[in-house]
């Protein structure tokens, strides 16, 4: 399977265990909740409140400039996973038993992930 591009709107996503995804998962704007499976994908994060839980492969987590939102992330591995940054300047936090980052436009909330290992000093972090 290819892009999956969903536009506007409040979408839910679901990507069953098994399923490949060639591409990018771009849900555009809208409160979206995205639930990956166990091949590992590159999801864009949009405009809007959006929900996204990991899966057990290595997901990268893209944002850019224009994507802003209050979004969550479930399930990050730091040791697995990939958070992309093409926005700033932002501000990381240690909230709680979470993680909190901040840029102009938004925020993701690393929920369940309190360390002070997570470095975001590139532009792009990958």
């Amino acid at each position: 399977m290819g892009d999956i591009l969903t536009g506007a709107g409040n979408d839910v996503i679901r990507i069953d265990n098994g399923a490949q995804v060639y591409g990018v998962i771009d849900t555009g704007s809208g409160n979206d909740t995205v639930f990956l499976g166990n091949a590992g994908y590159v999801v864009n994060g949009g405009a809007g409140d959006d929900i996204y839980y990991a899966g057990s492969g290595r997901d990268v987590f893209r944002y850019s400039a224009g994507d802003g939102g209050h979004d969550l992330l479930f399930g990050f591995d730091l040791r697995r996973d990939v958070l992309a940054f093409d926005v700033g300047p932002f501000d990381i936090h240690i909230t709680g038993r979470d993680t909190l980052i901040t840029w102009s436009e938004g925020s993701l909330r690393l929920v369940g992930v309190a360390s002070p290992d997570l470095d975001l000093s590139g532009a792009w972090i990958a």
